[in-house]
């Protein structure tokens, strides 16, 4: 519901944005009428449903920013790291994982999704300065292959099983 708050402001200050939403439609669309969403607000909002990987890339290639104001522990939000992954900067959650993908200010920005003001100011920064969200996209593209990718985690993990630790026995 914070995504929402944030979406019903930013509407006034960006009559054209849209949120796109992809995953579980009728879990999404459920949570919009228990909150009695008006009608002209989700006008604003379209729901894919679950897409497959060729279909999300696109839909990252579309995005303007992504965001994840997940309430929840998730360790590693992958979502985040497939759109800095993709170029575009993220609005992620100070929850769980969230600050180890991000880096804040340079990636994107970590926020509360409770603390409305903080959450929208951050989306609207960077969706109002286009030069702002491309150079946190480029970051975040560059932090993703040098931190993230798979051969990276590959060489880590045979330097650790090649120098192991001290035994402390």
């Amino acid at each position: 519901v914070p995504l929402l708050r944030v979406l019903d402001f930013l509407r006034r200050q960006i009559p054209t944005i849209t949120l796109l939403v992809a995953g579980e439609r009728e879990r999404f669309e459920g949570m919009l009428e228990e909150a009695g969403v008006p009608q002209d607000l989700t006008e604003h909002i379209v729901v894919t449903g679950w897409l497959p990987e060729e279909q999300m890339r696109l839909a990252y290639a579309a995005a303007d920013v992504v965001t994840t104001p997940s309430l929840c522990l998730d360790t590693f939000n992958l979502m985040n790291l497939e759109a800095m992954a993709a170029g575009k900067p993220v609005v992620g959650t100070i929850f769980g994982g969230t600050p180890e993908i991000v880096v804040d200010g340079i990636t994107g920005y970590v926020r509360n999704p409770l603390v409305q003001a903080s959450y929208q100011d951050a989306l609207c920064a960077l969706l109002q300065n286009t030069a702002l969200a491309r150079a946190m996209g480029q970051a975040g593209r560059k932090r993703a292959e040098e931190n993230f990718a798979l051969d990276r985690q590959v060489e880590t993990y045979v330097h650790f099983f090649e120098n192991p630790p001290p035994s402390h026995a």
